[in-house]
C-alpha cells in the first residue's frame, strides 16, 4: 500500500524542507511537491539504517528514489546507499511532482523491519550551485596555467643549465686541445734545440780535430 504525504515546500528561490521518517521494508512511500516550470532541485538523500541482510559496501541494495512528473511519467529513478548521497533535477514543466522511496529488500510481513530515512529538497539554488562550480572550475584554470608556466621556466632553466654545460664541455675540450698542442710543440722545439746542440757539438769537434791534425 503506497502512502502519500504531502510537502509543503515555500514558492520562492532557494527554498529547502528536510523530512526525517521511517520507510517499511517493501512498502513504497510518496511525497509530493508543487514545483515551476525551469526550476532547478537538488536533492540530498540520508539512508541512516543499514538494510537487513545487506552486506557491508553493497552496491546494488539500497533504497530506490523514483521522481514522477505532473504528467504521472517517470522522469528519474536513483539507487540511494547506505549513507549520505544527493541529486540535481531540473523540471521542464510546472504542477505536481512525486518523489517515491522504496526499499530493495523485503521479508515476510511480520519480518520488514523499519528504516530511517531522511530527505532534503533544496529548490532554486542549482543555480548558486553552478556559479559556485564555475568560480572553482576558473580558479582550477588559473592554477593549471601558473603550473604550466612554471613547468615553461623549470624547462627553461633546465635548457640554459644544459646550454651552459655543453659550452663548458666544448671549452674544456677546446682547452685540452691547445694544451696538447702546446705541449707538442714544447717537445717538438725541445728536440729541435737539444739536435742543434748536438749538431753544433759534433761540428766543433770536427773544426778543433781539423785544426789539430793541419797543425
Amino acid at each position: 500500500m503506497k502512502l502519500s504525504l504531502l510537502l509543503l515546500l515555500i514558492a520562492l528561490v532557494g527554498s529547502t524542507q528536510a523530512l526525517h521518517f521511517y520507510l517499511t521494508e517493501g512498502t513504497e512511500k510518496c511525497l509530493t511537491d508543487d514545483i515551476p516550470a525551469q526550476t532547478h532541485i537538488l536533492g540530498y538523500t540520508h539512508l541512516k539504517d543499514k538494510l537487513p541482510g545487506v552486506p557491508d559496501g553493497s552496491k546494488t541494495d539500497g533504497v530506490t528514489l523514483t521522481i514522477y512528473g505532473p504528467d504521472k511519467v517517470q522522469i528519474s529513478q536513483k539507487l540511494t546507499l547506505f549513507g549520505k548521497d544527493k541529486f540535481a533535477l531540473t523540471t521542464t514543466k510546472g504542477g505536481n511532482y512525486k518523489f517515491c522511496l522504496k526499499t530493495t529488500t523485503s521479508h515476510w510481513v511480520s519480518k520488514n523491519q523499519k528504516i530511517r530515512y531522511g530527505l532534503r529538497l533544496v529548490v532554486g539554488e542549482q543555480e548558486q550551485q553552478d556559479v559556485k562550480d564555475a568560480a572553482k572550475t576558473h580558479h582550477i584554470k588559473n592554477l593549471q596555467t601558473k603550473i604550466e608556466t612554471v613547468k615553461i621556466r623549470a624547462k627553461e632553466f633546465v635548457d640554459y643549465q644544459q646550454l651552459n654545460s655543453k659550452i663548458e664541455d666544448e671549452l674544456s675540450q677546446a682547452n685540452i686541445k691547445i694544451n696538447d698542442r702546446v705541449i707538442l710543440f714544447t717537445i717538438i722545439e725541445t728536440i729541435i734545440i737539444l739536435g742543434s746542440g748536438v749538431f753544433q757539438i759534433l761540428s766543433l769537434k770536427k773544426f778543433f780535430a781539423q785544426k789539430r791534425f793541419t797543425y
